[in-house]
């Protein structure tokens, strides 16, 4: 194995990506971490990595510098929200891959880069049609929704203040968590066969829930009936924009008509079967969440980075 280039190793998936490939044995002389604040890095990765370098998605030099001497690169998609300004900021990362040398790009997608009228999604499908055109061997994982972003998907939950779920549209979701796609990418990162070249691997939870049946498992845990209430995609967002960013409130709508049509329910087992047992349960997350005040507290600031993310990048 050659060295690897991974990009957001001090984001959610990426960190955990990494200490997946040390806990495998991949040298750390063999990992090049390419970040756009190198000074924001864990100074416990610095102590095992020491190979951290500069590389900023809207600037290709920057990538190509960051991306010289590795043969394999990690690249998680852009936070950026404005689909023609991520579509460039992957671009970049492709374009300065195959310039230095980057024999094959494996890249964080997801189940829902074929819904064409969830416009934030847009760009994950543009992104997988340039790595199918470029001349670099590819592999598009196609990821699951996480199953620490359900607030997100509960009308913005919040346990302290809540006391009616707002949404727009059910259906099911095959959730899975941050820890089991983390350890399957490496697993796929790590793999001496040709398997998974130019190949779409789509890795999802082993069942779908209901948002209703989400609901539920929220109210069992916290000992309190929470009502679920379905309005119209035009009254979600006036009302959660109340309290939320509006941009932010019509994306969400928008990914609740993926949800009401089901596009969110399609179940893989390539996790499974990667994992070699069975994914974390998802009522064991919301657990963890609703009752682990760090841990809700590291998952709210995690979320509130895309909420900034799309007031950012949405201004004129």
């Amino acid at each position: 194995m050659g060295k690897i280039v991974l990009t957001g190793s001090t984001g959610a998936l990426g960190s955990r990506v990494l200490r997946f490939l040390l806990k495998f044995g991949v040298d750390p002389k063999n990992v090049i971490i390419s970040v756009y604040n190198p000074n924001g890095v864990d100074s416990q990765i610095e102590k095992i990595v020491f190979d951290v370098r500069h590389g900023d998605y809207k600037n290709k030099e920057t990538l190509e510098k960051a991306f010289q001497g590795g043969e394999m690169l990690f690249l998680i998609s852009s936070i950026t929200v404005n689909k023609e300004r991520r579509i460039e900021e992957h671009r970049n990362a492709i374009d300065a891959a195959r310039n230095v040398g980057i024999r094959h790009i494996y890249y964080t997608s997801t189940i829902l880069a074929d819904a064409v009228d969830v416009e934030i999604m847009n760009a994950h499908l543009h992104t997988e049609n340039l790595l199918k055109s470029s001349p670099l061997k590819y592999t598009i994982i196609r990821e699951g929704f996480y199953s620490e972003v359900f607030p997100l998907f509960l009308g913005h939950f919040d346990a302290k203040t809540t006391n009616e779920i707002v949404i727009p549209a059910d259906g099911g979701i095959c959730f899975v968590s941050r820890d089991d796609l983390a350890e399957a990418t490496a697993k796929i990162l790590i793999e001496t066969t040709d398997i998974y070249d130019n190949q779409n691997v789509v890795l999802t939870g082993s069942k779908a829930y209901t948002l209703k049946e989400t609901a539920s498992i929220v109210s069992n845990v916290l000992n309190r009936h929470i009502p679920i209430k379905i309005v119209s995609f035009e009254e979600y967002v006036v009302q959660h924009s109340k309290t939320q960013n509006e941009v932010w409130m019509k994306i969400w709508a928008e990914i609740h008509l993926a949800v009401q049509r089901g596009d969110l329910a399609q179940i893989d087992m390539t996790l499974e079967r990667l994992l070699e047992r069975l994914p974390k349960n998802f009522e064991q997350t919301v657990r963890e969440m609703l009752t682990n005040i760090e841990k809700d507290q590291e998952e709210t600031q995690i979320n509130n980075r895309y909420v900034h993310a799309s007031t950012i990048n949405n201004k004129t």
